[in-house]
C-alpha cells in the first residue's frame, strides 16, 4: 500500500512543470481547475490536491496522473531495478548483497551441505545426477536472515554439490530455497523425493500433468529433460533468487 506524501508529489509536479515549460495559469484554465488551489499546493501553502484536479491536469497535458505525481517514474525504476537484479546477480552475489541488510536482527537461517546422490540409488527411473542428499539434521553454518526469506515457514540455504545444474548453479555455491506455494514452470526447485528417502531433486521445473512432473537439468553439454511420477514427490521448495530474494 502506498502512503500519500505531499512533498514527494509536490516535487514531482514542479519537475513536470519545469521540464515541459508549462505556464500554470494557462494549464489550469485549459484543464478547468482552480489556479489558486494548484499554486497553493506548489508553494507548500496547502498539502491537498484532489485526484479530480490531478486527473484534469493530466488530461490537459495528455499524460497519466502517475506521470504528474512521479509514481509512474518510481514504478519504472523499481521494475528496471528488479530486472537488473534478476539478470545481473548470481545467487552467491545476491546472498552477499542482501546479507548486510539483516545483520544485527538476531535472525538467521540454517545452511546445509549437500552430496550428489549415488547413481545406483532410487527406483522408478530416479537415476539422475540432479538428485542430492541434503543433511538437514546437521547445520554446517547459519547465515543472517535475508528479507526475501522472512515470510516463509521453511527456508534454508544449501551448498550445491556436483555439476548437474552448471553453469546456472556451480558446485559450492549457496542457494536459498523456501516453501513458496507459487511454483510455476520455469522455476528452479528443490523437490523432496519419497524414494530414495532423504534425497531431493534439484532441477528446473517445467510443468506437471497426468501424474508426471517434468524437469530439466543443465549440466555439461546440453543438459537433459526427464520426468518423475508426482506420487514420488514430497516436500516442494522453490529456489528464491534475484529480485524476490531482495524482497522486491
Amino acid at each position: 500500500m502506498q502512503i500519500y506524501d505531499p512533498e514527494t508529489r509536490r516535487e514531482a509536479l514542479r519537475r513536470f512543470i519545469e521540464a515541459n515549460k508549462i505556464k500554470v495559469t494557462v494549464w489550469c484554465r485549459e484543464a478547468g481547475v482552480s489556479n489558486g488551489s494548484v499554486r497553493a499546493f506548489l508553494k507548500g501553502d496547502s498539502n491537498s490536491l484532489t485526484d479530480k484536479t490531478l486527473t484534469k491536469l493530466a488530461g490537459a497535458s495528455g499524460v497519466s496522473v502517475g506521470v504528474l505525481t512521479g509514481e509512474a517514474e518510481a514504478l519504472s525504476r523499481a521494475q528496471d531495478g528488479a530486472r537488473q537484479l534478476e539478470n545481473a546477480f548470481t545467487d552467491r552475489e545476491v546472498i552477499k548483497a542482501v546479507v548486510e541488510q539483516m545483520k544485527g536482527s538476531g535472525r538467521t537461517v540454517p545452511v546445509y551441505s549437500a552430496a550428489v546422490c549415488d547413481p545406483a540409488c532410487g527406483t522408478a527411473g530416479l537415476v539422475h545426477a540432479a538428485a542430492l542428499f541434503i543433511d538437514r539434521q546437521s547445520e554446517s553454518a547459519r547465515a543472517n536472515m535475508v528479507v526475501g526469506l522472512e515470510s516463509f515457514k521453511t527456508a534454508f540455504i544449501f551448498s550445491v554439490a556436483g555439476n548437474a545444474m552448471s553453469p546456472r548453479y556451480e558446485a559450492g555455491e549457496g542457494v536459498a530455497v523456501a516453501s513458496d506455494p507459487l511454483i510455476e514452470p520455469g522455476d528452479h526447485v528443490l523437490f523432496g523425493l519419497k524414494d530414495p528417502v532423504g534425497a531431493s531433486l534439484f532441477a528446473r521445473f517445467d510443468g506437471e500433468g497426468e501424474g508426471q512432473a517434468s524437469f530439466h537439468q543443465y549440466g555439461p553439454g546440453s543438459g537433459r529433460d526427464f520426468q518423475v511420477g508426482s506420487e514420488l514427490i514430497g516436500e516442494r521448495l522453490k529456489v528464491i533468487e534475484g529480485a524476490q530474494l531482495l524482497g522486491l
